[in-house]
């Protein structure tokens, strides 16, 4: 496999020859790295750009692939990034007939580091060595807690009280979604427990408005 820290240049361009897959994991970003094909020349008949619907296709396959944005995901706020980087990486992988290429400001980095030697057992016993540190699952149960209307008024003092009763937890400051509905005010509580226990007296605390999600896919 090789790694680029820049694979939307000319030089990488140069070398894909056959079909080639640009896996773009945002679909706020798929417009913009079209654009930045077509600049550099890439012939279009041999690249076509794909979002996460990739992995439904059966029997996709292509001479190369490439992660544009692998660095979207790595340096967001979500201690699962690494952990959805390695799984992506390993379903891309199974999709190129020859090499991945990624997209990286960081090719330095730990993860890409481990990947690149494939060495999992190490990248394993890090992720699980900083989790522990920061009593992340599986050393805790997380919690979000998610709170929705049309005024934000509304929003922010539902949120702030709820905070409030749960000042005796490990509990994050209310903070808004990564993605938001038109019309719609949502804030999230992050909560934080050691004792699973914990849920049930929680619940009991907690109005029929508020949506709650036990160890969720993400927090933001």
């Amino acid at each position: 496999r090789d790694w680029s820290s820049d694979v939307c240049s000319s030089d990488l361009i140069g070398r894909l020859k056959g079909a080639t897959i640009v896996y773009v994991n945002s679909k706020e970003l798929r417009e913009g790295v079209k654009r930045e094909l077509q600049k550099l020349g890439a012939d279009k008949n041999f690249y076509e750009i794909q979002g996460p619907e990739l992995f439904g296709l059966l029997g996709k396959e292509a001479e190369a692939v490439v992660w544009a944005d692998v660095d979207t995901l790595l340096h967001l706020p979500d201690f699962r990034a690494p952990e959805k980087i390695v799984w992506t990486i390993q379903k891309l992988g199974r999709l190129a007939k020859g090499n991945l290429y990624l997209q990286t400001s960081s090719p330095d980095h730990p993860l890409f580091q481990d990947l690149s030697r494939e060495n999992l057992p190490r990248f394993y016993h890090r992720e699980l060595r900083n989790r522990q540190e920061l009593s992340f699952p599986p050393f805790s149960t997380l919690v979000k807690l998610s709170f929705t209307a049309k005024s934000s008024a509304k929003v922010n003092f539902e949120a702030e009280k709820l905070s409030e009763e749960l000042t005796a937890f490990e509990v994050s400051p209310p903070y808004p979604p990564y993605s938001t509905t038109p019309g719609k005010v949502q804030l999230n509580l992050a909560l934080k427990l050691k004792n699973p226990g914990e849920l049930a007296k929680i619940s009991q605390r907690i109005s029929p408005d508020w949506k709650i999600e036990v160890n969720p896919e993400s927090l933001l």
